[in-house]
């Protein structure tokens, strides 16, 4: 955290001193401090071999901010660092932090450029999606994420669009006595212990606005994945797609094309890793579908909805697979009354990591009513449900027994699930 906060000092800083002439300054601070009631906090699925744990926890949150803004740039700085408090199990009490960093420049009117980077060293994922795919135990991670993104208005209806980054990603994992078990038996962890990962995305797209209603986009994107243990995977993902405002408060937009997939094999371990009837096909290459829907309404101007299908394949960071999935999630933003406010997401998924032979699911559900007691002060109350499934498939018709199944040539658990509740109160500030 010293570090952290070091670094921040260090940028505003030098910010202050570049940008003496800003035209404006703005400062940022934030804190929450919050009771939060968990009945999950590892995460695991309950069995004979091992319960879950509940537990009351204390989080402190403070966050600093800084913009400048000149006539044609503006740069951002934040931080915010967290304190978690474990009452019953103190062990667990961890302190993690992010830090933000965005510089935008626009030297001409039709041409602007804007680079961006993020760290975060968090406990476990912070969101449903990042959640999707991830079969039971705590995972955490320190990730920073790089990008890059070009903007040229060629004429007044056509707009190219650039885009890169990377991602660096460092796991640490949280052993449940479930995944230990698999590991005497079946020489395999939680995630299969993936110890960090490395990745480019390099993209174009090509935006026709027809009219006010009407934008159709091309575009192409690259990935290039390499992970340890691992190796490296890529994606192409070529398409299309189109925004449809039916109103200015109701948006539509779709896109659609191939995907491209070249999988990692390893032949040194293919018994502990692969399915052996994936690895007896072994393709060379996989091309499937992409395809995505969003439709936004802003009822009005106290109500939003959003709603988003994904169906891909995809190669996930954290594990070594080929993950071919589909997803929804929804959303809406309410002000109830002058000082109440209401956020409600909910997120559902399933997906077969197919050189495994598991499926997964998880549904998500979050729902945070917020009370502005005065000006910059407001009351808080949260709660959030989760429930995720994966399922192994036997191979050669092998079924379970007892809960494990002959999979890969090994004995692996068949079916795990959890759910997780957590509740929070508290109050946040801001100035």
């Amino acid at each position: 955290m010293r570090h952290l906060l070091s670094i921040l000092l260090f940028c505003t800083t030098i910010m202050i001193s570049i940008y003496h002439d800003a035209l404006a300054i703005d400062l940022v601070l934030a804190g929450t401090a919050q009771e939060i009631f968990d009945d999950n906090i590892l995460s695991v699925a309950e069995s004979d071999l091992q319960e879950k744990n509940f537990d009351f926890i204390t989080e402190l949150m403070l966050r600093i901010g800084m913009r400048i803004e000149k006539q044609t740039q503006e740069l951002e700085l934040s931080g915010t660092v967290y304190q978690e408090i474990y009452s019953m199990n103190f062990c667990l009490t961890n302190n993690y932090q992010d830090a933000t960093a965005i510089y935008t420049i626009q030297p001409l009117e039709t041409i602007s450029f804007m680079v961006i980077d993020r760290f975060q060293n968090y406990p476990e994922p912070e969101t449903f999606e990042r959640l999707f795919g991830i079969q039971q135990g705590r995972m955490r991670y320190w990730a920073n994420d790089c990008g890059f993104t070009a903007r040229f208005v060629m004429t007044n209806h056509y707009t190219m669009i650039l885009n890169y980054s990377n991602l660096y990603t460092r796991y640490f994992y949280t052993k449940t006595w479930g995944s230990r078990l698999a590991g005497y038996l079946a020489n395999t962890y939680i995630n299969r212990d993936i110890r960090h990962s490395f990745s480019h995305n390099a993209n174009m797209r090509h935006e026709v606005e027809w009219d006010s209603s009407n934008v159709t986009s091309l575009y192409y994107e690259y990935s290039w994945f390499s992970q340890t243990p691992g190796g490296i995977s890529q994606v192409h993902n070529p398409g299309a797609g189109h925004r449809y405002s039916i109103t200015p408060q109701l948006h539509v937009e779709a896109r659609i094309g191939p995907t491209f997939l070249f999988p990692y094999y390893s032949d040194l371990h293919r018994l502990d890793t692969y399915s052996i009837r994936e690895y007896q096909t072994h393709k060379p290459y996989y091309v499937a579908l992409f395809s995505s829907g969003m439709v936004t309404q802003e009822v009005d101007n106290r109500t939003t909805l959003r709603l988003t299908f994904v169906y891909q394949n995809s190669i996930i960071d954290n594990i070594m697979d080929n993950f071919r999935n589909w997803q929804i999630a929804g959303s809406i933003d309410r002000q109830l009354f002058n000082r109440i406010n209401l956020s409600a997401n909910i997120f559902y998924g399933e997906g077969e990591l197919a050189q495994q032979n598991r499926k997964t699911r998880l549904l998500g559900i979050s729902i945070a009513p917020a009370y502005e007691i005065i000006e910059h002060l407001t009351a808080n109350l949260s709660y959030e449900f989760t429930y995720n499934a994966s399922q192994l498939s036997a191979e050669w018709g092998m079924h379970p027994y007892r809960g494990f199944t002959f999979n890969n040539g090994l004995i692996s658990r068949a079916a795990t699930r959890y759910m997780r509740n957590r509740v929070s109160i508290g109050v946040r500030g801001e100035y």
